[in-house]
Protein backbone atom coordinates (compact mmCIF):
# COMPACT_ATOMS: atom_id res chain seq x y z
CA UNK A 1 0.00 0.00 0.00
CA UNK A 2 2.61 2.23 0.85
CA UNK A 3 4.27 2.33 -2.83
CA UNK A 4 1.12 2.89 -4.26
CA UNK A 5 0.72 6.17 -1.71
CA UNK A 6 4.34 7.44 -3.08
CA UNK A 7 3.61 6.99 -6.55
CA UNK A 8 0.46 9.20 -6.55
CA UNK A 9 2.42 12.09 -4.38
CA UNK A 10 4.88 11.60 -7.78
CA UNK A 11 2.53 12.09 -10.23
CA UNK A 12 1.51 16.02 -10.04
CA UNK A 13 5.31 16.89 -10.05
CA UNK A 14 5.93 15.29 -13.42
CA UNK A 15 3.29 18.05 -14.70
CA UNK A 16 4.90 20.52 -13.28
CA UNK A 17 8.84 19.97 -15.05
CA UNK A 18 6.85 19.37 -18.40
CA UNK A 19 4.97 22.88 -17.52
CA UNK A 20 8.31 24.61 -16.60
CA UNK A 21 10.32 23.12 -19.66
CA UNK A 22 7.50 24.45 -22.34
CA UNK A 23 7.99 27.64 -20.59
CA UNK A 24 11.78 27.86 -20.99
CA UNK A 25 11.13 26.28 -24.54
CA UNK A 26 9.03 29.46 -25.16
CA UNK A 27 11.46 32.14 -24.28
CA UNK A 28 14.46 30.13 -26.22
CA UNK A 29 12.19 30.61 -29.10
CA UNK A 30 11.05 34.48 -28.38
CA UNK A 31 15.00 35.00 -28.28
CA UNK A 32 15.90 32.94 -31.39
CA UNK A 33 12.58 34.62 -32.98
CA UNK A 34 14.22 38.16 -32.07
CA UNK A 35 17.96 37.44 -33.56
CA UNK A 36 16.85 36.69 -36.46
CA UNK A 37 14.85 39.43 -37.18
CA UNK A 38 18.04 41.39 -35.44
CA UNK A 39 20.06 39.52 -38.63
CA UNK A 40 17.31 40.41 -41.39
CA UNK A 41 17.82 43.94 -40.68
CA UNK A 42 21.81 43.54 -40.28
CA UNK A 43 21.98 42.17 -43.57
CA UNK A 44 19.73 44.30 -45.26
CA UNK A 45 22.02 46.97 -43.87
CA UNK A 46 24.46 45.53 -45.29
CA UNK A 47 23.65 45.10 -48.59
CA UNK A 48 22.33 48.80 -48.91
CA UNK A 49 25.84 49.90 -47.70
CA UNK A 50 27.53 47.48 -50.28
CA UNK A 51 24.98 48.97 -52.68
CA UNK A 52 25.79 52.41 -52.07
CA UNK A 53 29.68 51.47 -52.27
CA UNK A 54 29.31 50.69 -55.56
CA UNK A 55 27.68 53.80 -56.87
CA UNK A 56 30.16 55.61 -54.72
CA UNK A 57 32.86 54.53 -56.59
CA UNK A 58 31.00 54.16 -59.87
CA UNK A 59 31.14 58.36 -60.04
CA UNK A 60 34.53 58.61 -58.25
CA UNK A 61 35.83 56.32 -61.55
CA UNK A 62 33.81 58.54 -64.13
CA UNK A 63 35.27 61.42 -62.96
CA UNK A 64 38.90 60.42 -62.76
CA UNK A 65 38.80 59.20 -66.21
CA UNK A 66 37.33 62.54 -67.71
CA UNK A 67 40.09 64.55 -66.61
CA UNK A 68 40.09 66.72 -69.54
CA UNK A 69 36.74 68.28 -67.45
CA UNK A 70 37.61 67.93 -64.26
CA UNK A 71 40.69 69.46 -64.06
CA UNK A 72 39.36 72.44 -65.91
CA UNK A 73 40.53 75.55 -63.85
CA UNK A 74 37.44 76.70 -64.16
CA UNK A 75 34.27 75.29 -63.79
CA UNK A 76 33.71 71.60 -64.01
CA UNK A 77 30.70 70.06 -65.72
CA UNK A 78 30.92 67.38 -62.60
CA UNK A 79 30.39 70.91 -60.25
CA UNK A 80 26.76 71.30 -59.62
CA UNK A 81 24.87 72.21 -56.73
CA UNK A 82 21.90 69.12 -57.89
CA UNK A 83 20.80 66.39 -55.64
CA UNK A 84 21.13 63.20 -57.82
CA UNK A 85 18.70 60.41 -57.32
CA UNK A 86 15.43 62.63 -56.72
CA UNK A 87 12.64 62.89 -58.89
CA UNK A 88 10.40 60.71 -60.95
CA UNK A 89 11.75 61.31 -64.63
CA UNK A 90 13.09 58.61 -66.69
CA UNK A 91 15.92 60.35 -68.56
CA UNK A 92 17.26 58.84 -71.83
CA UNK A 93 21.01 59.31 -70.78
CA UNK A 94 22.00 57.54 -74.45
CA UNK A 95 21.32 60.73 -76.49
CA UNK A 96 24.23 62.31 -74.43
CA UNK A 97 26.65 60.20 -76.11
CA UNK A 98 29.97 62.35 -77.25
CA UNK A 99 33.44 62.74 -76.89
CA UNK A 100 33.32 66.47 -75.41
CA UNK A 101 34.28 66.30 -72.16
CA UNK A 102 31.58 68.63 -70.82
CA UNK A 103 29.21 66.18 -72.86
CA UNK A 104 30.44 62.93 -71.41
CA UNK A 105 30.16 64.28 -67.76
CA UNK A 106 26.62 65.51 -68.34
CA UNK A 107 26.32 61.61 -69.21
CA UNK A 108 27.67 60.55 -66.69
CA UNK A 109 25.65 62.76 -64.35
CA UNK A 110 22.51 61.44 -66.20
CA UNK A 111 23.23 57.73 -65.94
CA UNK A 112 24.44 58.05 -62.07
CA UNK A 113 20.68 59.84 -61.07
CA UNK A 114 19.42 56.74 -62.78
CA UNK A 115 21.67 54.71 -60.69
CA UNK A 116 20.65 56.20 -57.58
CA UNK A 117 16.70 55.94 -58.59
CA UNK A 118 17.00 51.98 -58.94
CA UNK A 119 16.77 52.33 -63.10
CA UNK A 120 19.27 49.02 -63.28
CA UNK A 121 16.10 46.71 -62.06
CA UNK A 122 12.27 47.30 -62.68
CA UNK A 123 9.35 45.32 -61.79
CA UNK A 124 5.96 45.24 -63.20
CA UNK A 125 7.81 48.60 -64.45
CA UNK A 126 8.53 49.89 -60.77
CA UNK A 127 12.07 51.11 -60.32
CA UNK A 128 13.08 48.39 -57.79
CA UNK A 129 17.10 48.33 -57.91
CA UNK A 130 19.30 50.47 -56.29
CA UNK A 131 19.13 52.03 -52.74
CA UNK A 132 16.26 53.26 -50.50
CA UNK A 133 16.17 56.66 -50.92
CA UNK A 134 19.74 56.73 -52.27
CA UNK A 135 20.50 60.61 -53.09
CA UNK A 136 23.97 61.46 -54.26
CA UNK A 137 26.20 64.85 -53.72
CA UNK A 138 29.00 65.97 -55.75
CA UNK A 139 31.25 69.21 -54.11
CA UNK A 140 34.72 70.36 -55.66
CA UNK A 141 36.97 71.48 -53.43
CA UNK A 142 39.61 73.86 -54.00
CA UNK A 143 42.04 73.44 -51.06
CA UNK A 144 44.62 72.36 -50.19
CA UNK A 145 44.07 70.22 -53.86
CA UNK A 146 41.35 70.35 -56.22
CA UNK A 147 39.49 67.55 -55.68
CA UNK A 148 35.66 66.47 -55.59
CA UNK A 149 34.19 65.13 -52.22
CA UNK A 150 31.93 62.33 -54.16
CA UNK A 151 28.87 61.38 -51.46
CA UNK A 152 26.10 59.15 -51.34
CA UNK A 153 23.47 59.10 -48.88
CA UNK A 154 20.12 56.64 -47.77
CA UNK A 155 17.69 55.32 -45.94
CA UNK A 156 18.15 52.63 -43.32
CA UNK A 157 16.21 50.30 -41.80
CA UNK A 158 16.49 51.17 -38.04
CA UNK A 159 16.93 54.59 -36.22
CA UNK A 160 20.11 54.93 -34.63
CA UNK A 161 23.19 56.62 -34.77
CA UNK A 162 23.98 59.80 -36.89
CA UNK A 163 25.82 60.78 -40.14
CA UNK A 164 29.27 63.48 -39.17
CA UNK A 165 27.68 66.99 -38.93
CA UNK A 166 29.59 68.22 -42.14
CA UNK A 167 28.38 65.33 -44.62
CA UNK A 168 24.94 67.14 -45.38
CA UNK A 169 23.49 65.33 -48.51
CA UNK A 170 20.64 63.48 -47.83
CA UNK A 171 19.90 65.69 -44.90
CA UNK A 172 16.51 66.81 -44.79
CA UNK A 173 14.92 64.92 -47.37
CA UNK A 174 15.87 61.31 -45.03
CA UNK A 175 15.09 60.68 -41.12
CA UNK A 176 18.15 61.96 -39.52
CA UNK A 177 18.54 58.57 -37.54
CA UNK A 178 18.19 56.18 -40.20
CA UNK A 179 20.00 58.58 -42.36
CA UNK A 180 23.19 56.82 -43.48
CA UNK A 181 26.06 58.25 -46.04
CA UNK A 182 29.09 57.37 -47.63
CA UNK A 183 31.99 59.64 -48.84
CA UNK A 184 34.95 59.06 -51.17
CA UNK A 185 37.62 62.27 -51.90
CA UNK A 186 38.68 62.43 -55.85
CA UNK A 187 41.95 64.27 -55.72
CA UNK A 188 42.45 66.27 -59.02
CA UNK A 189 46.48 67.02 -58.88
CA UNK A 190 47.55 69.16 -61.85
CA UNK A 191 50.53 66.50 -63.35
CA UNK A 192 51.40 69.23 -65.85
CA UNK A 193 52.47 71.67 -62.95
Amino acid sequence: MKLRNHSLSNAGFSLIEVLVTIVILAVGLLGLAGLQARALTAESEAFSRGEALVLLQDMADRIAANRADSKLAGASAYSTNTVFGTGHGDADCSALASTVPAEVAAKDLCEWDMALKGASQTLGGAKVGGVSGARGCLALQATPIRQFVVTIAWEGRAGFGSVAADITCGSGAITESRRRAVTVTVPLPDLNA
